[in-house]
């Protein structure tokens, strides 16, 4: 029951309206975020109408050896 929840999330994080193909034309915004456990990236461009759409994100668990 829990992977299939996790696949449809998944799923739905990953389509439109969600994500958007990228205009090169127009400038990135990148936001990075980290802690003591893990670190994050989030890649968005705004619309011109004052709105962010997101273009990609990543994020992953720090290693011990990163931690220390």
């Amino acid at each position: 029951v829990i992977s299939i929840g996790l696949h449809k999330l998944k799923k739905q994080l990953i389509s439109c309206p969600i994500m958007v193909h990228p205009d090169f034309s127009k400038p990135f915004i990148l936001q990075v975020d980290a802690s003591n456990f893990g670190i994050g990236v989030v890649l968005t461009q705004c619309d011109g109408k004052g709105k962010d759409h997101l273009i990609a994100y990543w994020s992953r668990k720090l290693t011990v050896a990163e931690t220390k």
